[in-house]
Order: C-alpha cells, then sequence, then structure tokens
C-alpha cells in the first residue's frame, strides 16, 4: 500500500447529479429545434474536486452539460464566495463534457439559444444549486492525498477518435507529407492524467479531447455519451467512495465517428446503436485510464501555479494581427458530416447573398465606415459572415427588433424573433458574451491550458509548444476546452482560411490563435507571482 506519510497535499471529491431536468425541452449541442429532450436515458452528473496545500486552494468542477456559459460561471462563483467556500474565482477551474445530449436555455446571450425556448431559469439554478453543494461537499472530506501525473497515447490502431476535417488539416505548415496523413493519426491521440490516491478511495481527472457526439440529434433524451460511460467504468474500477472526471482536451476536429451511414446522410460509430457506440468508445478511454492509472512515476508534490485572467476576445491585438467582433459564416450552418445543417445549394446562394451585400455596403459606406469595414473584413478572411453577432446583424443587415423576410432561410431563424422581443435578449447589446476567463496552469512538470474554445489539433500542438518555451520545466501540457464560457472554435490560420464548418465558427477571425498565444506568454509573466 501506498504510504501517505510523505503527502503534503489533502484531496477531496464529490458527485451528485444534474438530472432530472424537466421535459419536453430543446437539448443544446446541435443547434436544431426537433433536437427535444422527451425522457431522460442516463444521468446527468455534476463532480467537484477540491485540492489543496499551506495556503493554496483549489477547485476542479465539472458538469455534464454541453458547455459552460460565462452567466453559470459567475452565478456559480458569485455563490461560491458568498458561501466562504473561494476568496475569489481565480480558485476554480470549470469545465464540460461536451454532451450534445443535455438541458438548453443555459446562454443569457441570443446566439445559442436560438434554437431553444430562451434562457431557463429553472435549469440554471439547478445546475448552480448542484455546482455549490459538490464543491463544499469536496471540500468537506478532504483527506492527505498523493497525487501523480501519467499520460499514455492511443495506438493509432484503436478507433476512439477521428479527424472529421481533414481539408483543413493538411493546409497547415507542419505537414510534410500529406499522403501519411490520415483521419487516426491527425489528431492529439495523447491522454493525461491526475491520479490523486487517498487511504482508502481514489480520484482522477483524465483529458483526452473527443467530441461528445455518440448520440445523434436524432435522439430524443438526456444522455451523458462517451464521457459519461468513461467515467462510470472508471468509478466502477476504482471502487466505492472514488470518482473520476473524464474531461475535454482539444475535440474542435475531432469526432468518434468512423462510418457514413447513407440512410441517415450523416457520419457514425461502428455500431448502429447509438448508446452501445458511446459505451463502447467510453470504454476505450476507460481502459487507456486504468493503464495510466497504474503510473506513479511522477509525483506532483510541490506547488502548485495558477493564474486567472480575463478578456475580451474580440479585441486582441499582437504584431498587427487581431481580433474583431464575433461573427459566424455560412460553413458553420452547413454543418458537419456527424450533423448536417442546411442544403449545399442553399448554402450557395447564402454566400452569394453574403458576398453580394460585402459588395454593397464597401461602395456606399463613408470613407470612415470603409476603413472600418476593411479592417473587419480582412480578419474574417474568407468568411462569408452571415451573422455579425458583434453589431446584431444578419446578412449584412442591422436588426432593430425582427428578422423579416428571411426567416426562411433555416428554420431556427424563426425562433429568433421570439426571442428577441424579449428584454431578456432583445436589450443586450450583443448577440454573444465576449468576454470570458482563461488559465494557465503550471504544476511540477505539467501545465494545464484551459481556454472557452472548441480547440483543433494543430492549434493544440501550436499551445503546447508555446507553454514549454516559456515554461522549459513543464514536459507535458494539457490544453483544456470547454472552460469558462463558449466562444466556438480555436484553429490555425491556414485552418480557418479553408472555411468548414469549424471555420466559420471561429469567430473572431483568423489570427486567434497567434492572439491566444500573446496571452499566454503575458500570463507566464506573472504566473509565479499569482501563486494561489
Amino acid at each position: 500500500m501506498l504510504s501517505l506519510d510523505k503527502a503534503t497535499w489533502k484531496a477531496g471529491w464529490s458527485k451528485k447529479e444534474l438530472t432530472p431536468f424537466r421535459t419536453p425541452l430543446v437539448m443544446m449541442g446541435w443547434g436544431d429545434e426537433h433536437n427535444i429532450a422527451r425522457s431522460q436515458f442516463t444521468p446527468l452528473n455534476a463532480r467537484a474536486i477540491h485540492l489543496t496545500q499551506a495556503q493554496t486552494e483549489f477547485y476542479y468542477l465539472y458538469l455534464e452539460i454541453c458547455y459552460i456559459t460565462h452567466y453559470l460561471h459567475r452565478l456559480i462563483c458569485e455563490k461560491a464566495i458568498d458561501q466562504g467556500l473561494i476568496k475569489d474565482s481565480s480558485q476554480i477551474q470549470m469545465s464540460a463534457s461536451h454532451t450534445h445530449s443535455g438541458p438548453g436555455g443555459i446562454n443569457e446571450h441570443l446566439y445559442y439559444e436560438v434554437p431553444t425556448p430562451g434562457l431557463q431559469k429553472d435549469v440554471i439554478e439547478r445546475i448552480v444549486e448542484v455546482s455549490l453543494e459538490v464543491l463544499k461537499a469536496s471540500k468537506e472530506n478532504s483527506e492527505k492525498a498523493r497525487i501523480y501525473y501519467a499520460e499514455r497515447d492511443f495506438p493509432e490502431e484503436t478507433p476512439v477518435a477521428f479527424n472529421r476535417s481533414m481539408s483543413s488539416y493538411l493546409r497547415n505548415q507542419e505537414i510534410d507529407n500529406p499522403k501519411t496523413a490520415n483521419p487516426k493519426n491527425a489528431i492529439d491521440r495523447t491522454m493525461s492524467q491526475w491520479n490523486i490516491i487517498r487511504e482508502n478511495d481514489h480520484a482522477i481527472i483524465n483529458w483526452f479531447g473527443v467530441h461528445g457526439t455518440c448520440l445523434s440529434k436524432n435522439r430524443n433524451e438526456y444522455h451523458f455519451d462517451n464521457k459519461g460511460y468513461a467515467c462510470q467504468y472508471m468509478e466502477e474500477y476504482l471502487g466505492e467512495g472514488s470518482m473520476a472526471i473524464f474531461a475535454q482536451a482539444s475535440a474542435g476536429d475531432v469526432t468518434p465517428h468512423n462510418v457514413f451511414d447513407a440512410t441517415m446522410s450523416e457520419s457514425r460509430g461502428d455500431l448502429i446503436l447509438e448508446d452501445k457506440y458511446a459505451q463502447k468508445n467510453g470504454k476505450l478511454q476507460q481502459e487507456l485510464a486504468v493503464e495510466i492509472f497504474k503510473d506513479r512515476s511522477i509525483e506532483l508534490n510541490g506547488p502548485m501555479y495558477f493564474t486567472k485572467h480575463k478578456a475580451d476576445f474580440s479585441k486582441l491585438e499582437v504584431g498587427g494581427l487581431y481580433t474583431v467582433g464575433a461573427s459566424f459564416g455560412v460553413a458553420m450552418i452547413q454543418g458537419t458530416k456527424e450533423g448536417p445543417g442546411i442544403p449545399t445549394a442553399l448554402a450557395i446562394v447564402l454566400k452569394a447573398v453574403v458576398r453580394f451585400s460585402k459588395m454593397i455596403r464597401m461602395i456606399f459606406s463613408s470613407s470612415e465606415q470603409k476603413k472600418q469595414l476593411e479592417r473587419y473584413y480582412a480578419a474574417q478572411g474568407n468568411k462569408d459572415v452571415f451573422i455579425n453577432a458583434d453589431a446584431k446583424e444578419l446578412l449584412g443587415f442591422k436588426i432593430r427588433k425582427k428578422v423579416r423576410l428571411i426567416s426562411l432561410v433555416d428554420p431556427v431563424i424563426k425562433k429568433m424573433n421570439q426571442l428577441l422581443a424579449t428584454a431578456e435578449y432583445g436589450e443586450k447589446s450583443t448577440w454573444l458574451d465576449q468576454q470570458s476567463y482563461y488559465s494557465l496552469m503550471v504544476w511540477g512538470s505539467h501545465a494545464i491550458v484551459a481556454l472557452p474554445f472548441e480547440v483543433s489539433s494543430m492549434a493544440s500542438r501550436r499551445l503546447k509548444s508555446v507553454v514549454k518555451k516559456l515554461h522549459p520545466e513543464v514536459k507535458s501540457v494539457t490544453i483544456n476546452g470547454y472552460c469558462y464560457s463558449y466562444m466556438g472554435y480555436l484553429l490555425t490560420p491556414e485552418e480557418y482560411e479553408n472555411q468548414l464548418y469549424e471555420g466559420g465558427h471561429s469567430v473572431f477571425g483568423k489570427w486567434l490563435l497567434p492572439n491566444i498565444a500573446h496571452l499566454l506568454e503575458k500570463q507566464s509573466e506573472v504566473l509565479y507571482r499569482d501563486r494561489l
């Protein structure tokens, strides 16, 4: 048995079910008003881990929902401060499983709630209430623990994850020989893990990037998907009182699907029964996690350095490369193979309308307006902007109170009118919250970058390189997406310009990645000063 005599950390954890959420309710993930939860197939859970050493106190909160919203993050942190659990929000890292079968109604800004009836206060209250309960319980049951870091790579033949946007990936400057790249090796296959060992029970936090989309938009049940099954199987392995978190890493262009189903007109896993495929995918993740759990070679027993800051991601600039207001491209509403959107013919028409609108605006704008538009369009690159959420524009036209004429373009656009008629959404200055937190942790030889984005495999690779250059002592870097808020995708500039779904959904323009790298450089300057 492992001795705890040399343990310098204490660890506690807690898990509680978020469900039941009411039904029927449009779910969050597929952006489809017909993807309605009418029952519950699996529970959705909240999990928290509390770590403390001397003056250091850190929480990791993990929710089985599509993503964290800035609204949820703010409410949970405010109430945690009120209850004396934390001094400020810098002590909590908050992430989500990215299941596409969780409740909608979690955004206080318009865009992502367009398919839903809007903000659902009962859903928000339930998530906040349970989150606070697990945070509190994790602190109360803290015991001496030894904590280890370990990682392994999935063998290429393990069918756990695949790159769904190869034509974008192959544009990257790092690709020397495109013929050797395939959907299996064009992803980050590294699984990283904290093994938290107490006397009678244990916990893990595991990071691996793969979308929570084993359950298609045709299903009508709440479901925790592949990550949920991985958690369940690992908790069964670890035994009573133990807990497992299977968090996301860089899942932006990574799908669990490897079969195109002509009858469904979308991709799926290699098992027709979606729940069975979620089980299989989760089992593959859990099996590698078990192997990693046995590794005790790298102990995390020194100080933890963690810095968390807030940024307006629409107003960043470094070396003449800048970001602009959040905007969504036609490519985004075309969807992906696993979640098809509008028909190709309609997309062609929309792109023509967008380009014509852009030309007219440039011709008839004043010289000052033209400069602003040129700057905006330069940053948005090849994107055919369908919605400018920052300026509240649709197809280049300012929307005051109602979307007219073009509501037939996409069924969900009809919902905009209903939401815009409410003070809750209509009076907001933007349709997307453009400010959020991001964080950097260095703990021994392991670093974690937590971001409010879906990060592509190559963007993740570049950010890891940046962190390792800034911190030579760091040997392993984890990019934890879906943290603190949700702001679309983070791609390389090369991937962005290909304008597939991910490019159309990279809202702040093609130069976001170099600006994120610059933010990490600035964070590193204060990292050791901001020790928890």
